[in-house]
């Protein structure tokens, strides 16, 4: 595939590390099999890293005001996000891949590319700004059904969060869908637990 001049893709140092990056929505498992990966991986005597999605605490903060206030729009929230991804490319990425170290990162610019996008932020925009990131060494992507990542995610949370549930771009009927999901993940968990008991 043709890289275009001055976008994501074009990236691709000759460093002695190993760049692994998973992708998935929430509650496809990403940081729990990275986990068990990198607690292995030094089992065996490798340098690990992990670098996570929106974790940069130079924006953390700020992060955490718009979108408790809801004030993100989608060119802010990619702007940000962004910002977050570029201090940990610097400071955590691309130091370890010099050194010769594996670094696995929970999300890549691939987030930011269906996010922004599905947002109507322009998509050779975003992959102009994103044209920094270095391509990873391989990419994993975590396909799980939407009701058995809503039930992860609401066994420890009785909601999603605003912005998590896509209620910044079409609140009336994204609330719908979310209600149905929230509700059909509730009525099989029921379903299994009256079912187990039932067979005791």
């Amino acid at each position: 595939m043709s890289i275009v001049p001055g976008t994501y893709g074009g990236n691709r140092p000759d460093w002695p590390g190993r760049l692994f990056i998973v992708e998935g929505i929430d509650g496809s498992g990403k940081s729990t099999q990275l986990t068990l990966l990198s607690q292995w991986l030094r089992s065996e005597g490798y340098p690990v890293v992990f670098s996570e999605w929106n974790s940069s605490p130079i924006v953390r903060e700020t992060t955490r005001h718009g979108k408790k206030k809801k004030l993100l729009t989608p060119l802010t929230f990619s702007l940000i996000h962004a910002t977050d991804f570029h201090d940990r490319v610097e400071r955590e990425i691309i130091p370890f891949l010099k050194g010769g170290a594996i670094v696995l990162a929970d999300r890549y610019v691939y987030t930011a590319f269906a996010r922004d996008v599905a947002r109507g932020v322009d998509p050779r925009w975003v992959r102009s700004l994103y044209r920094f990131a270095v391509v990873p060494t391989r990419a994993f992507y975590f396909r799980t059904p939407l009701e058995v990542a809503l039930k992860r995610i609401l066994s420890g949370r009785p909601k999603l969060k605003h912005y998590e549930a896509g209620m910044d771009l079409n609140p009336t009927s994204t609330c719908s869908r979310a209600t149905a999901c929230s509700r059909r993940a509730s009525s099989r968990s029921t379903s299994t637990s009256s079912t187990s008991t039932s067979s005791r």
